[in-house]
């Protein structure tokens, strides 16, 4: 998505490509993400025909990589100790 995003603003043939035109909500539902991703790019467009799945809980997904979970839980749980403070 965030690929597509940057590959649309930056095309040289911008009257074909055009960012303004493309329905960001729709691009991001056909690609099934559960949210947005943050990237300056989406700032100032309105994003419509979509919204975040409420149901699925982000933050019980885990990596598959172990280092990588390992690194998740730990950046999470700074962040609650940081949050408490």
């Amino acid at each position: 998505f965030v690929s597509l995003v940057r590959a649309y603003r930056e095309h040289h043939c911008n009257y074909i490509f055009q960012l303004e035109k493309l329905s960001l909500g729709g691009v991001a539902f056909a690609m099934g993400l559960l949210r947005l991703p943050k990237m300056p790019e989406l700032s100032g467009f309105k994003v419509t025909h979509f919204s975040a799945d409420s149901s699925v809980d982000i933050s019980a997904l885990k990596f598959k990589d172990k280092a990588r979970e390992k690194a998740r839980r730990v950046r999470e749980e700074k962040q609650a100790a940081a949050a408490e403070d």
